[in-house]
C-alpha cells in the first residue's frame, strides 16, 4: 500500500482545521447587532397635529410615523402583552400612568424614538448620533435629565435623572423589558397608596426609569453613575449598547442658549396638564 505523501497529509489537517474553526464560529458568533427603526412613536389621548409634531415629520421623512390615541393604545397593549401586563394597564388609576407604561410598550415591541406630544424636534433623528460613533454600536439612546446631587429633591426624583419624554431603542432592548417587569410587580403596592406626585415618579415615571438604567448599566458594563454623569458634556457610547446623552441634548431648557445649545436635539415644553390635576398631591417644595 502507498503511503500518503506529507503534502496530502497537511492539506487534510488543514481541511479539518478549517471545518472545526467554521464549526466553532457557528457556535460562539455573537449574535449581530440591531439598527434602532426608522419609527416615530408618540401618544395623546385625541390625536393632534402642530408644529410640535409636525417637526418630527418634517425633519425626517424617511421615518415611519405613529400617532396613538387613548384606544389604539389600548388596543396595542392587547394586541401584544401578556394578560397581567393588560390588566395593570387597565387598573391605572390616571392616565399618565397609562400613558408612561405604553410608551415603554410601544418602544420595545416596535423599535425607533418615541417622544411625548410636548415636544419639538431641532435636529434629524439620523443626527442625533455624532459622526465619530458607529451607529450600528447604538441599541438604546437616552438624555440626561438632571446631573447635580446637590440639587435636586425640590424639582426631581433622582440626583441623576434620564429624560422619559423622549428615547429611542432597538426593539426588546433588556432595558425595556426590565422597565415593564418593574412597573407590573410594584403595582399591588402602589395601588395602595394615595395618588402623588412621587407615586407616579417612582411607579412609572422618571425615578423608576433611572433607578431601571442605572441597575442595568452597572449590573452589564460595571458602570458608576457619579463618575459618568457629573460631567458628561458630550455624548457616551457605552459598550456598544446604550448612548447617553449629555443634559442639554433632550433638555436645552436649563442651557443659557436654550435650543440653539449645539448639543440640543429635542426641546420639551412642559404642557402635560397631569400635574395640575385636582386630585394630585404635589410634591412639597424645597
Amino acid at each position: 500500500m502507498r503511503r500518503p505523501s506529507r503534502r496530502s497529509l497537511l492539506i487534510t489537517l488543514l481541511s479539518i482545521t478549517l471545518i472545526l474553526f467554521h464549526l466553532y464560529v457557528a457556535k460562539y458568533k455573537p449574535l449581530q447587532k440591531l439598527i434602532i427603526p426608522t419609527n416615530i412613536i408618540q401618544k395623546s389621548p385625541i390625536k393632534v397635529s402642530n408644529y410640535k409634531t409636525s417637526s418630527f415629520v418634517r425633519l425626517n421623512p424617511n421615518h415611519t410615523y405613529y400617532s396613538f390615541g387613548d384606544k389604539e393604545a389600548d388596543e396595542f397593549i392587547q394586541k401584544h402583552m401578556p394578560s397581567n401586563v393588560v390588566q395593570v394597564y387597565r387598573s391605572m388609576p390616571k392616565a399618565i400612568l397609562k400613558a408612561d407604561l405604553f410608551k415603554v410598550i410601544a418602544v420595545m415591541v416596535l423599535g425607533g424614538v418615541y417622544s411625548d406630544m410636548d415636544t419639538e424636534c431641532l435636529r434629524p433623528i439620523n443626527t442625533w448620533i455624532d459622526k465619530n460613533d458607529n451607529p450600528m454600536g447604538v441599541q438604546f439612546i437616552i438624555g440626561l435629565e438632571w446631573n447635580n446631587p446637590s440639587d435636586w429633591k425640590h424639582k426631581f426624583a433622582r440626583p441623576f435623572q434620564f429624560c422619559m419624554w423622549t428615547f429611542a431603542s432597538v426593539p426588546g432592548h433588556p432595558i425595556l423589558r426590565n422597565v415593564v417587569k418593574r412597573i407590573v410587580a410594584i403595582a399591588p403596592q402602589m395601588h395602595a397608596q394615595n395618588i402623588s406626585y412621587d407615586l407616579v415618579m417612582n411607579w412609572t415615571g422618571p425615578g423608576m426609569w433611572t433607578d431601571v438604567i442605572l441597575d442595568y448599566l452597572h449590573e452589564h458594563h460595571q458602570v458608576e453613575p457619579a463618575k459618568l454623569l457629573s460631567n458628561l458634556t458630550h455624548p457616551v457610547l457605552i459598550a456598544n449598547d446604550v448612548y447617553v446623552l449629555p443634559l442639554y441634548a433632550f433638555a436645552p431648557y436649563l442651557s443659557p442658549q436654550g435650543n440653539r445649545n449645539p448639543e440640543a436635539r429635542v426641546a420639551h415644553y412642559f404642557e402635560g396638564s397631569w400635574k395640575k390635576d385636582k386630585d394630585m398631591i404635589q410634591k412639597p417644595s424645597a
